[in-house]
């Protein structure tokens, strides 16, 4: 699949008032893309890299809603665009069991013995004989009240 679109601009209109913090998540989208399997330190090449990952986690202008919000308003303008344009939407487990210590907010997965959270990303394809995606519209963290099946819908 092709994604018609870079990282850097996605994410140039991602202001953080610090110029480190507002390079961060296109350095960041790099490396977890060029590496998706890899955990954040095996992702990142240097220390230096792995301790901005966590600093801007850390920092109180870094948002989960902040970081994504120009890439999904340019998504959302390009499905606009199109005549027809598919939302796909799929859930993935993100297991957080932890022997020792529990992590705070996760919640049962498909095993009660499990613990962590259930990610639903919706993306955007011009259609699927073309295979190129046109963004990722949205993703929807949960804890684990909500169960069900892939859903796709044409718009």
């Amino acid at each position: 699949m092709i994604l018609e679109v870079s990282l850097e601009l996605e994410y140039s209109g991602c202001n953080f008032e610090d110029e480190r913090l507002t390079r961060r998540p296109t350095n960041m989208g790099t490396k977890f893309g060029e590496r998706p399997s890899l955990s954040i330190p095996a992702s990142m090449e240097r220390g230096a890299e792995i301790q901005a990952v966590y600093r801007s986690g850390d920092h109180s202008e870094v948002t989960p809603e902040r970081i994504p919000s120009t890439h999904r308003e340019r998504s959302l303008k390009r499905i606009r665009q199109q005549k027809v344009c598919l939302l796909v939407q799929d859930t993935t487990e993100i297991e957080l069991t932890r022997p020792e210590q529990q992590v705070a907010g996760a919640g049962p997965l498909s095993a009660d013995s499990r613990r962590g959270a259930y990610l639903h990303p919706l993306v955007a394809l011009k259609s699927v004989r073309s295979r190129r995606l046109t963004g990722n519209s949205t993703q929807l963290p949960s804890n684990g009240s909500q169960r069900g099946e892939s859903s796709c819908w044409y718009i």
